[in-house]
């Protein structure tokens, strides 16, 4: 059978089996300020609780309006219904981003204090721009 995957040095396989494993601040280290810690989760559904506790933290006595988009994993958001959040969900148009226009007219009926901005299917969203100024605008 052929593959297109790399095979791997002698060194290489050497070094996978006998070299010191990094500890989770090791492999951290790069995206963290220095003397911060990073965190690790097994999902990133855990990540938004992470985000949504945070943010109650500095508006305890408060419901967190959250923005989703309306094409978004269910099982992901459970967790996020367990904690005194409201759950709105954004439009996204058909290049998989949020529909900026329906986002503006629903503003005017929904606060909002996370903005949950979606990359689908590895793609990244290039114009990212547009909700920065609208989370901007909504001190999101």
């Amino acid at each position: 059978m052929l593959t297109q995957a790399p095979i791997p040095s002698w060194s290489s396989l050497f070094h996978a089996f006998w070299q010191r494993p990094l500890s989770l601040d090791e492999l951290s280290s790069k995206w963290c300020r220095e003397g911060k810690v990073g965190s690790w989760f097994s999902r990133s559904a855990w990540s938004l609780v992470r985000v949504v506790l945070r943010r109650q933290q500095y508006s305890p006595s408060k419901n967190i309006i959250i923005w989703v988009p309306d094409y978004f994993c269910k099982s992901s958001l459970t967790a996020l219904r367990a904690l005194n959040t409201n759950l709105i969900f954004y439009p996204i148009n058909q290049n998989l981003e949020p529909d900026h226009k329906a986002c503006r007219v629903l503003s005017k009926v929904y606060t909002l204090d996370l903005f949950v901005m979606v990359h689908y299917f590895g793609c990244p969203t290039f114009f990212a721009a547009p909700t920065k100024d609208f989370c901007a605008k909504h001190h999101a």
